[in-house]
C-alpha cells in the first residue's frame, strides 16, 4: 500500500512526528553507519509509527504546516524525499539503514 504511516507523540518537550513509507511497516532494516551496525525494527516498533491511518503527501504537508514538531523521525525513500522537497531537511543529512533512507530532524528552541 502506498502512502505514509504517521503518528504524533505529545511529550513534555513538544511533539514528535514518527513517519515512514507505509510499505516499510513490518520490516526489519539493518545496515552500517560508518563502523557501527544499526537496525530499525518496524515490526517491534510499528506502533511508534502507525496511527492506523494511511496518509498521502498532501495530508503530510498539512500535518507539518499545522503542528510545531520538536522532532521528526522519518524512514523511507518517499517520505525523506518529500521532507527534502519541502525544505525541512537536506540530502546531505540523510543516513541509510541498508538501502533505506532515514532522517531525524531536531528543532532547538531557546529557553526564555
Amino acid at each position: 500500500m502506498s502512502g505514509f504511516a504517521a503518528k504524533v507523540h505529545d511529550t513534555p518537550m513538544g511533539k514528535i512526528l514518527a513517519i515512514c513509507d507505509h510499505e516499510l511497516l513490518g520490516r526489519r532494516l539493518t545496515g552500517r553507519l560508518g563502523d557501527v551496525d544499526v537496525s530499525l525494527d518496524l515490526i517491534a516498533y510499528r506502533e511508534f509509527y502507525d496511527s492506523g491511518v494511511v496518509l498521502d503527501e498532501d495530508e503530510i504537508t498539512e500535518l507539518l504546516s499545522q503542528n510545531k514538531m520538536y522532532v521528526i523521525n522519518a524512514v523511507g525513500e518517499r517520505i525523506v524525499n518529500l521532507l527534502i522537497d519541502i525544505g525541512i531537511t537536506r540530502q546531505e543529512d540523510v543516513k541509510l539503514i541498508g538501502d533505506v533512507p532515514h532522517i531525524q530532524v531536531y528543532y532547538i528552541r531557546k529557553e526564555e
